[in-house]
């Protein structure tokens, strides 16, 4: 009895039917699409990244770093090189408008 009032409310409604079949459609192609596009993406950033020697790791801290602790990073086992750097955040403000600032610089 279920499936015969199934059938009858779909040929009723056929439009609205295939409508909603085709969202779903869509939804599903769009999500595969993404799913199988995320490792390409990766493996190509990570590639990119490695050519141009970018860093695997930035160590912050909001006391500071001495020499001395640039030094024992470097010394550590995988550490191919380490270096200090100072940066800061800053909000100016000209002509009565608030620019956000960034300053960094590598030692």
């Amino acid at each position: 009895m279920t499936r015969k009032t199934l059938l009858r409310t779909i040929k009723a409604t056929f439009g609205r039917y295939i409508a909603i079949l085709a969202i779903i459609a869509l939804g599903v192609g769009f999500f595969t699409g993404l799913k199988s596009a995320e490792p390409a993406m990766r493996n190509t950033a990570e590639d990119y990244l490695d050519g141009l020697k970018f860093y695997d790791f930035q160590l912050l801290s909001t006391l500071g770093l001495t020499e001395e602790d640039v030094d024992a990073f470097a010394a550590l086992d995988g550490v191919t090189a380490a270096e200090g750097g100072y940066s800061m955040d800053a909000l100016a403000e000209v002509e009565g408008r608030r620019i956000p600032l960034c300053w960094s610089s590598c030692r």
